[in-house]
Formats: structure tokens, C-alpha cells, sequence
């Protein structure tokens, strides 16, 4: 393994202030959780509830933030099938997952998204990064940070008024 050492602000306690690793040889095969969650977004861009229930625990905790009508918490498998449908009735259909990058370990994926839909005339985007608890190859919960909340707020707000 090659070892560089950048250290801009000195040594700290003995130690550089910062070390990048880079592995020389052959790149380390995906981990299996990212192939689970690359199934997963494309089971939810076909609507097969089949492939989810195979992702998705029973209990599913799945976070959603903002200040709009979806915002919340939702427990359960059925319960956050609900919230899905609610957001493709809300934007009629034209929401969008845009996956960039997933990186996975044996707890936790981490989807790296953009996010798009309309809803009465107003388009929003969004880059999304998501968040997945994986345990015994099922996701236990969800959570998300995004970079412009207010877009997804007004895409999911019930009081949007159309643009003439």
C-alpha cells in the first residue's frame, strides 16, 4: 500500500494533520449491499413492490424532512409504500431518482442522487445524499440530506398554486 502524507497545517500530537491512502493492485470488488441498493432504486423506478419486499424490512423506519405534507417519519414496509405512491400522486407522476454514486458497507449505504419532479407547472431539483441502516441484508431505515430543501418542499407543498 502507498502511503502520502499531505500535512498543510503540520503535525498534530506526533500524527500528520491529514493522510490520503491509495491501494495499489487490482480494485476491491463492490460490496454486496450495493448491489442491493442499485436493485432497489431500480425496483422503485418500476414499481415492483416484489424486489422491495425483498429489500425492505417489515419495520422500515423511513425519515422524510422538510416543512411540506410528506414531511415525517414513517414505520413500516406498507406505511413508506404509501408515502411512494403519495409522492407520484403529488407530482403527477414525474418524480425522479437520478443515481450517481452508491458506496455500501455491511451496516450502512449511502446513495449520492439528484432528484427531480413537477408539480403544477413548478419543476424542482435537488442532489440528494441518502442514507440507508442495513442489517441482515434488509434496510432498517432511512434518511437523507439535501442540498435545496425548498425545492423539495415546494415540489411536495399542498398549497402550490399552478403558474399561469
Amino acid at each position: 500500500m502507498v502511503t502520502t502524507q499531505i500535512s498543510p497545517f503540520g503535525v498534530a500530537h506526533g500524527r500528520p494533520a491529514m493522510s490520503l491512502r491509495s491501494a495499489v493492485g487490482p480494485p476491491a470488488s463492490e460490496h454486496p449491499n450495493v448491489e442491493r441498493i442499485k436493485a432497489g432504486y431500480a425496483a422503485f423506478s418500476t414499481g415492483d413492490l416484489a424486489a422491495l419486499n425483498d429489500l425492505f424490512a417489515e419495520d422500515l423506519l423511513w425519515h422524510v424532512g422538510g416543512r411540506n405534507q410528506l414531511a415525517g417519519e414513517y414505520r413500516g414496509r406498507d406505511t413508506v409504500y404509501g408515502l411512494m405512491g403519495k409522492v407520484m400522486e403529488v407530482t403527477g407522476g414525474t418524480f425522479h431518482v437520478d443515481v450517481e454514486a452508491i458506496l455500501a458497507d455491511d451496516t450502512h449505504a449511502t446513495a449520492l442522487v439528484t432528484i427531480t419532479g413537477s408539480r403544477a407547472g413548478h419543476t424542482g431539483k435537488a442532489k440528494s445524499v441518502q442514507v440507508f441502516h442495513v442489517r441482515d441484508g434488509k434496510v432498517t431505515e432511512f434518511w437523507e440530506a439535501t442540498n435545496d430543501q425548498y425545492a423539495i418542499d415546494e415540489l411536495q407543498d399542498s398549497n402550490l398554486r399552478p403558474t399561469a
